[in-house]
């Protein structure tokens, strides 16, 4: 009787071995590199949403020549970001058929802050215009 190599397939206890501790390795060097990284993702894309909804709610009033609410309380954040502040931000910002918001007498601003400190948010200006604004110290100071 011939054995042949070829009909021994498979792999070895060794092998199988090698393969998981290198995947455990592998999984525990990046499962550490995204826990740091999560919480900052998750604040820039709650920002992003904040200043997406104000914007398409202002074309809203322009497109149907109408005016057009957008209320900040409606959207949900997500795990570890929270809402830290906001400052002349009507709630809601009626935007007119023109896409002035018409009960916003000064600048105003939503704050939002996630769980490693970090703070970002948006702000509107009398004439509609949305930025993203982000502080270095905390919250004290905002550019």
């Amino acid at each position: 009787m011939n054995i042949s190599l070829r009909e021994n397939r498979g792999f070895t206890l060794i092998e199988v071995a090698i393969v998981i501790c290198i995947l455990g390795l592998l999984m525990g060097a990046f499962g550490t590199g995204l826990s740091r990284w999560l919480p900052d993702y998750r604040l820039k894309r709650s920002v992003m949403e904040f200043r997406s909804a104000l914007q398409r709610v202002r074309l809203e009033a322009v497109k149907n020549n109408t005016n057009a609410d957008f209320d900040y309380t409606t959207i949900s954040l997500p795990s570890g970001v929270e809402l830290n502040g906001v400052v002349n931000f009507p709630t809601p910002v009626t935007f007119n058929s023109r896409g002035f918001p018409i009960n916003l007498a000064n600048e105003g601003e939503i704050r939002l802050k996630n769980s490693k400190d970090t703070y970002k948010g948006v702000s509107i200006n009398i004439v509609g215009n949305s930025r993203v604004i982000k502080s270095l110290d905390n919250g004290a100071t905002w550019f």
